[in-house]
């Protein structure tokens, strides 16, 4: 039995993780299912699919092993039903399963490979048997298991998410993750209008993404101390180290900034140089791509210094048809430079396929081979 406090934790990480998916960012009806007190709490996670403006549907048991599926507007205004699961209204409106552009299917265990067990009534089999849409099995880490026994009308799915983990059934790997890190101070100005261009051809490739702004925060810079080297982290407990394990995580990195006499934003430089200096982590082969943004001029000098990250910790540069720039000064006047937002989507199509290229070559041939580092100083 697990304990409601594992469950509460495990329902919101598997959440955010589910709103991370492509699947879900491009969803307009989504197939959920009320949880009940011995599975994980995804409640935050019906309430987000709420709020972000998508139809919310949850299946009503209509005979054994059979259900349909109810479009809910108000979480309050669910009822029990059979077997003492919250449904919606029977008046609610019908929605079929040709409709759901994303499904979120529940499980008592499962495996990496999709296999899943449910409570053996075959009530998800059965939809998944006509459903040709996306679906997500949940399932908390501690329930998972390498060997799953399966019927012949037992149905994989695609996608298994934990509250550490997302696994895709197609790959037999991890989802890819791209990181993106906002250096703007404004919400939804002209460097989200870039970034917001390439996120859609992420979706497309399939490839998670998680944006976080960080122009707007107070982060300060580097003082030379080496406590990461004791500690293992930064000794400033700020965003440097609360994005630090999800840039150890990701495949990709994204660093966006609008340009300040032809610099990069101030606060942005301050976090890469404690993120990339105070990580112990390998960052060899995770590939980088730099986005500038500016009204005229700058932008090629902060292009080249947000790429010296990079070029310092074995991470191919990702590039497109022209250096990675858009121009606007108004907010929303990015959405205008048609050059500009084409240049951002062939960007993100080129780094996708060298991500990919690169888990293709890690699985063949492993990363490259390196050498003890020799420092040589000037001076001595």
């Amino acid at each position: 039995m697990l304990s409601k406090d594992y469950l509460r934790m495990a329902g919101a990480a598997i959440g955010k993780r589910l709103a991370a998916l492509p699947e879900y960012r491009v969803a307009g009806t989504v197939l959920a299912f009320a949880s009940t007190a011995n599975e994980p709490d995804i409640w935050p996670f019906l309430r987000r699919v709420l709020a972000d403006g998508k139809h919310l549907a949850l299946p009503v048991c209509t005979g054994p092993g059979l259900m349909e599926f109810r479009v809910v507007t108000e979480l309050d205004t669910l009822a029990s039903g059979r077997y003492g699961i919250l449904e919606p209204p029977a008046e609610s409106e019908l929605v079929p399963p040709e409709a759901i552009d994303f499904a979120v299917i529940p499980c008592v265990t499962c495996n990496v490979a999709g296999d899943r067990l449910g409570h053996g009534g075959g009530y998800y089999d059965r939809f998944l048997a006509v459903y040709a849409g996306p679906a997500a099995a949940v399932c908390p880490k501690t329930l998972m298991r390498e060997a799953i026994p399966i019927g012949p009308l037992d149905r994989p799915v695609p996608i298994v998410v934990t509250e550490r983990d997302t696994y895709r059934r197609q790959k037999g790997e991890y989802a890819m993750k791209v990181l993106m890190l906002n250096g703007s101070p404004r919400v939804n100005g002209n460097t989200s209008v870039a970034l917001a261009e390439m996120e859609k051809v992420f979706a497309e490739e399939g490839i998670e993404v998680e944006t976080i702004q960080v122009g707007g925060r107070a982060i300060r810079g580097c003082m030379a101390c080496n406590g990461c080297a004791k500690k293992g982290k930064c000794v400033f407990d700020d965003a440097v180290n609360e994005i630090a394990p999800k840039f150890e995580a990701c495949d990709g990195l994204v660093v966006a900034s609008p340009v300040y006499y032809a610099s990069a934003n101030a606060t942005l430089v301050a976090l890469l140089d404690r993120l990339f200096y105070s990580t112990p982590f390998d960052k060899t082969m995770k590939v980088g791509a730099s986005v500038v943004v500016a009204r005229r001029g700058g932008l090629s000098a902060t292009f080249d210094e947000l790429n010296k990250y990079f070029t310092i910790s074995g991470m191919p540069v990702a590039s497109s048809q022209y250096w990675n720039s858009v121009h606007g000064l108004a907010k929303g006047e990015a959405a205008q430079d048609g050059e500009g937002l084409q240049t951002m989507r062939t960007l993100a199509r080129n780094m996708a396929f060298l991500m990919k290229c690169i888990a293709l070559g890690r699985e063949q041939y492993g990363l490259p081979k390196t050498e003890p580092r020799v420092a040589t100083n000037f001076i001595h």
